[in-house]
């Protein structure tokens, strides 16, 4: 699977707006991709998140800079997340899609994520997920582990 159908999977094909949709998840690239963010993404995507990490729903709106109630309204309505929720959610996914093709299984990229990491100074992948340079290092330190790399 590519990373690009791997994320849209976490988002979850049904999340995805109408006109963007594909009716393969494999038939997904790079383009449709950068198409998605802009068109937006319906908010229940995010529960597929909270599912999958296990977090709470604050911490989550944090991360992608959009508050709690809005989340719940636009879920509610069954609208989609302006574009900047849309991005920041899909960062996310990419550092997730890249760490489970790496660790190739999820409980072991979920506890590689929550733990204090040497490599990183003592913390916890986790901590930086949620900003443009901290999903930076984490997908240089998914490729240092991937080519054997550790140190």
């Amino acid at each position: 699977m590519s990373l690009e159908s791997q994320i849209v999977s976490f988002i979850g094909n049904e999340n995805i707006a109408p006109n963007q949709r594909k009716s393969d998840l494999s038939d997904y690239n790079a383009f449709d991709l950068a198409a998605i963010e802009k068109a937006g993404i319906f908010a229940p995507a995010i529960d597929n998140l909270l599912e999958l990490l296990q977090l709470p729903r604050s911490l989550v709106a944090s991360w992608i800079k959009v508050s709690p109630k809005t989340i719940a309204r636009r879920k509610k309505n069954h609208e989609l997340l302006a574009v900047e929720g849309t991005s920041n959610l899909i960062g996310i996914l990419r550092v997730l899609a890249i760490g489970l093709e790496v660790l190739k299984d999820m409980d072991t990229l979920i506890t590689w994520l929550n733990e204090p990491n040497s490599a990183m100074g003592g913390i916890k992948p986790m901590e930086l997920i949620d900003t443009d340079s901290g999903a930076h290092e984490l997908i240089k330190e998914f490729r240092r582990i991937q080519w054997g790399n550790l140190a």
